[in-house]
């Protein structure tokens, strides 16, 4: 789960208007709090599907997606199974490349800082005419290649490849961009809300 994310009518005017577009998606994600949907299908030997939901303003983050539940306010982050009632709280480190590895929200918001585009093309994506833009990381983490695919100015969907050359295949819906909130608490666990069965591991 920590391995999660942005046409025109003729081929003349595709480059310029792609271009104009995909950063105009990057910007409008690092200033709003944002919201989407999500399915993914991990192309390993043992096919793994899952989707879910998330929100995300800067460094901080809610996810909920096969049956866990992440908490982040981009120090703290809770990871809870309610259904086995365990959680794990770890810190979220500040510094380091690693944080964007553990970080998720901070990938997305930070992905045209983090990545450095290497080519982009027309291409298509669920049938439909997409521009899909190839990105590499100038960070540490194990990511190796993530390739958007935008639609008509919305990142719809997505192909991520890791140093082990396993793939995951997302596909978003559902955008939504919000304005930012200077409270938090969105995006802070409730601890109260777990009884006293719950197994928690403290790694802070």
């Amino acid at each position: 789960m920590k391995r999660l994310i942005s046409i025109v009518l003729a081929f003349s005017t595709l480059t310029s208007f792609a271009q104009t577009s995909v950063d105009g998606f990057f910007a409008k994600v690092g200033e709003s709090r944002v919201s989407f949907a999500y399915t993914f299908l991990v192309n390993a030997q043992t096919k793994i599907k899952g989707s879910g939901d998330v929100t995300v303003q800067d460094d901080a983050f809610r996810m909920n997606g096969n049956g866990l539940e992440v908490w982040c306010d981009g120090k703290v982050r809770w990871t809870v199974d309610r259904e086995g009632k365990e959680a794990v709280v770890e810190s979220v480190e500040e510094n380091g490349a690693a944080r964007y590895s553990a970080n998720p929200a901070l990938l997305l918001s930070n992905l045209d800082k983090a990545f450095v585009r290497t080519k982009s093309a027309t291409d298509t994506f669920q049938g439909k005419k997409a521009w899909a833009v190839y990105m590499k990381p100038q960070v540490s983490c194990d990511v190796s290649m993530v390739k958007l695919y935008f639609v008509s100015s919305v990142l719809e969907g997505a192909t991520v490849t890791v140093a082990d050359g396993t793939q995951t295949d997302f596909v978003f819906s559902g955008w939504k961009f919000d304005e930012k909130t200077e409270s938090l608490s969105a995006f802070r666990f409730d601890e109260s809300t777990l009884d006293k069965d719950y197994l928690i591991t403290d790694l802070r």
